[in-house]
């Protein structure tokens, strides 16, 4: 019964995103958050009812990470989110169309069901890889959703001050899940393969995510506009992540 549920509650989800990003430019912010919270509960049951039926955490697949990774970003803006008439329509609408975005390729693929069991899902580090890398993934899109709303709304200098700090704050935090999935990874990948590190592409991939990441918080302060350089690197980060790892579920 309840894999028959998945179809049908993420389009519900995916619907309730969808009227968000139209109640947020036609009809009152509250109303528009409303929408945003039913369809990020709605991801969060599907997330719990994933965790009930295959006992363990979401790991891998379209299905399992685009949902968590909504979820998540949903969550993030819903409790921080702005809440004052001056940009919180523009934060709204940023944070709905990231999220919809992510649910989407569920709906073209027609992946809308976990992956089976896989015997490595019992190792604790390959739960810890799996499962703190889509957790950064999440923490990325809500920093770079702060990046872009300081870069494009109207407010005062000082509020998209604000905004770039908790951008970066969270692409620190970020950060600091990714690095514990690749600690986790690499004392997989040793036990395993007896090395902790292999060039393949995954690797490289990851060592790029962390090459970008580190340039956008590691900007020389003493440099001209190194303050607005360092928001768009990290904005930039952020997105480039987030549209690599789409296309990846889209092309699997």
């Amino acid at each position: 019964m309840p894999q028959s549920l998945y179809p049908p509650l993420v389009y519900i989800a995916l619907g309730f995103f969808g009227f968000s990003i139209l109640l947020s430019r036609v009809a009152s912010l509250k109303m528009a958050r409303t929408a945003l919270v039913f369809g990020t509960v709605l991801c969060g049951i599907l997330v719990l009812m994933l965790i009930w039926t295959m006992q363990r955490l979401p790991l891998f697949g379209a299905y399992e990470a685009l949902i968590y990774t909504a979820f998540l970003i949903g969550l993030l803006e819903t409790l921080l989110g702005s809440h004052e008439t001056s940009s919180s329509r523009q934060t709204l609408t940023t944070g709905v169309v990231v999220t919809t975005l992510l649910v989407l390729p569920l709906v073209f693929r027609s992946d809308l069901f976990p992956r089976p069991n896989f015997f490595v899902y019992s190792s604790p580090l390959v739960t810890c890889f799996f499962f703190c890398r889509l957790t950064a993934l999440g923490i990325f899109g809500y920093s770079g959703i702060s990046y872009l709303t300081a870069a494009t709304s109207n407010e005062s200098s000082a509020v998209r001050h604000a905004r770039e700090i908790q951008g970066r704050n969270f692409l620190l935090l970020g950060s600091v899940v990714f690095l514990i999935s690749e600690f986790a990874g690499s004392m997989w990948c040793y036990a395993g393969w007896g090395d902790s590190w292999r060039w393949s592409g995954n690797f490289f991939r990851s060592t790029m995510f962390f090459l970008l990441i580190m340039l956008g918080l590691h900007i020389p302060s003493k440099w001209k506009n190194a303050r607005k350089h360092s928001a768009r690197i990290g904005g930039f980060a952020c997105a480039f992540i987030i549209i690599s790892v789409l296309i990846r579920q889209l092309m699997e």
